[in-house]
Order: C-alpha cells, then sequence, then structure tokens
C-alpha cells in the first residue's frame, strides 16, 4: 500500500506546482482550480496503469487520488461561476457606467424627439434601409464629448437580433457614413450602442469593432466615451 500512497504524495505535489503556476501567471482563481484538479486527474490516471482495483490506485489517506481529482475540478467550476460576482461587489462602482444605462434610457424618453442631431439621422437612415427593418420605429440617442473628440451613439432598434451579421454591419456602416459625410466629424471617434426592447445588444468602437451577443452586449465597451476626468459632464 505504501507505494501507491507514494503516488499519491506525488499527484499532490503536480498538484500544487500547477495550481502555484498557473495563479503566477495571473490567472483566476476559479480557472487555477480546474487546471489543478484536470491536472491531478490526468497524473493520477497515468500513474494508475498497470494496475487494477480500487485500492491500487495512487491514494492519500486510502482515498483515491481520483477523487480528490474530481472535488477540486467541482470546486474550481462553483468558483468560476461565483468570482464574477464576487469581484464585482469587490470593484469599486464605475460611475460611467451608470451613465451608459442612464443615456440608453433616454431612448425611451421624449428627449430623443427634439435632438436636431439624432433626427436628421434617424432621416438619413431611414432613406436608406429598407421597409421590412421598420425605420420608423428605430429610435437615436447622439452625444458629443468635445474634450476630446468622441461621439455616443445610441440606437433602439427592436429587430436588431432578427438581422443576418452581415445586415447588422451594414446598419452600422451606414450611421458611420452619416458622420463621415460633415467634415467637421473627421478624426472624431465613434462609439455605436444598439439596444433592442430589452437590452444592448451590440456594440461598435474604435478599440474593439463590432461586438454582440445573444444575450448582452458589453455596455462596458463604451465607457471611454466619457472619459476618466469628469465622465458626469456628458
Amino acid at each position: 500500500m505504501l507505494i501507491f500512497n507514494a503516488k499519491g504524495i506525488v499527484v499532490a505535489l503536480a498538484t500544487f506546482i500547477v495550481l502555484a503556476l498557473v495563479i503566477w501567471m495571473g490567472l483566476s482563481a476559479g480557472v487555477s482550480v480546474i487546471l489543478a484538479g484536470i491536472t491531478a486527474l490526468f497524473v493520477s490516471v497515468k500513474m494508475s496503469k498497470g494496475y487494477t482495483g480500487f485500492f491500487a490506485l495512487p491514494s492519500i489517506f486510502i482515498i483515491p487520488t481520483h477523487v480528490y481529482a474530481g472535488i477540486i475540478i467541482i470546486i474550481g467550476i462553483a468558483i468560476f461561476i461565483k468570482e464574477p460576482v464576487f469581484l464585482e461587489k469587490k470593484a469599486p462602482q464605475d460611475i460611467r457606467k451608470q451613465l451608459v444605462e442612464r443615456d440608453i434610457a433616454l431612448l425611451d424618453s421624449q428627449y430623443v424627439n427634439t435632438d436636431p442631431v439624432a433626427n436628421d439621422l434617424k432621416e438619413y437612415v431611414s432613406s436608406i434601409v429598407i421597409k421590412q427593418m421598420k425605420p420608423g420605429e428605430i429610435k437615436y440617442l447622439v452625444k458629443e464629448n468635445t474634450d476630446s473628440s468622441k461621439i455616443l451613439v445610441l440606437v433602439k432598434f427592436p429587430q436588431i437580433k432578427e438581422l443576418r451579421k452581415e445586415m447588422r454591419s451594414d446598419f452600422i456602416q451606414i450611421i458611420h457614413k452619416y458622420f463621415k459625410m460633415d467634415a467637421a466629424n473627421a478624426g472624431k471617434k465613434i462609439y455605436i450602442g444598439i439596444a433592442d426592447n430589452s437590452s444592448l445588444a451590440i456594440t461598435d468602437t474604435p478599440e474593439n469593432g463590432i461586438e454582440s451577443s445573444f444575450l448582452l452586449a458589453n455596455s462596458g465597451q463604451l465607457l471611454p466615451f466619457y472619459g476618466n476626468e469628469n465622465p458626469e459632464k456628458y
């Protein structure tokens, strides 16, 4: 039985070495524990070859290391799932996230009807897109950060997720073309966020290009528009 305990110790050492290594590399706690568990399982299986029977497996305190490996992987998965929520609670609140939510909410207000740039953009897009896209139901909000030459375009487009990927890209390019027509916008960075009826569905930013999701696009991609100094100004 001693030889198998010795093998169990080897499995444990390999697990701790991998765990220390991935933590040193800066990986998240959940991913680190999962990789350590997979390592434990891999080494345990390798060292079990040629032996049969439950008690012939590498073990620590009689319990086979396969069992420990499985438990470690399960714990890692649990940490990985809970980790974003934990980090979000610990991280300081970025006020710019509240500003994005505030501006997206404005798409359902009367404010959008009083914005001349947004109304002009709406007319331009409506003159190009097909009627099946129901351009009359699309709402626009346009803001400019004059300190850093950035423009934010928020769009409420109920049917956006029904469009093919190519059509979504074409829609975004129409918005870009509108601003390029005015020489005053030369060199300005355009940040675009498109929401359906319930959530942000697509973002297009100079830093990350077009990103979308079946669930939620990352509103964090729009934060650079507001800048780091006095973001409340916009």
